[in-house]
């Protein structure tokens, strides 16, 4: 029979219909193949991605932890009696004359708050009216509208070496990210800013030895 060459009992009509769907199986199991494994790397990035959202969420509170921990040199003395007790234990203080000690180191304060307008930095004075170095300080900073009602609030604690019977000027870093407030006693912006005033309340202050006793520690080595 003309036209029809047998091979294992099919024509060859047959065979050439059969050849395109077996391509056709074989592409789409490829692509069936491709999309199972593509969730798979989806999935596997985010995964990656998650383990690294959360290392960097933990070194964000071991930052937020080592900061509330924090620990200067020399004694931390409580500027209130609410905020938290202390101990005496330098050498050559007396018992009776911690009580004094604490009276000297809790005049010493913050004044001169200031923040020009349009800056991202606010600066403040330490004053140091008692007879030992300071170290360190924790403060409450209590930001507030012209009608006395809170804006932000936030702890500053950083280390610094005031000495005694001296004062010394801080720099930080502004609360007022967005430059939409202005100090009521600073200079006026040009454009339309809220004014507003601060509150400082003390927390804790780190003091030294007296510089006299330090000296004398190291006359007598």
């Amino acid at each position: 029979m003309k036209g029809k060459i047998m091979k294992r009992g099919y024509p060859v009509s047959r065979i050439g219909k059969r050849k395109p769907g077996v391509v056709a199986l074989f592409v789409c199991m490829l692509l069936w193949s491709l999309l199972i494994a593509f969730p798979i790397q989806v999935s596997g990035k985010k995964i990656k991605n998650s383990f690294k959202i959360e290392k960097e969420k933990k070194t964000d509170k071991k930052r937020d932890k080592r900061g509330e921990d924090q620990v200067f040199e020399g004694i931390e003395i409580p500027m209130n009696d609410t905020v938290g007790s202390f101990q005496l234990h330098f050498a050559g203080i007396e018992k009776e004359d911690s009580d004094i000690l604490v009276q000297q180191i809790r005049k010493c304060g913050f004044a001169g708050y200031d923040k020009e307008p349009n800056s991202d930095v606010e600066s403040f004075i330490l004053i140091n009216n008692s007879e030992n170095p300071i170290t360190g300080y924790d403060v409450r900073i209590d930001y507030l509208d012209m009608e006395g009602r809170m804006l932000h609030s936030r702890r500053v604690k950083e280390g610094c070496y005031v000495p005694a019977g001296e004062t010394r000027r801080f720099d930080i870093k502004s609360w007022d990210k967005q430059r939409t407030y202005y100090y009521y006693l600073g200079n006026s912006p040009r454009r339309v800013a809220t004014p507003y005033q601060v509150r400082f309340s003390p927390q804790y202050l780190w003091i030294s030895e007296p510089e006299s006793a330090q000296l004398t520690k190291d006359t007598n080595r």
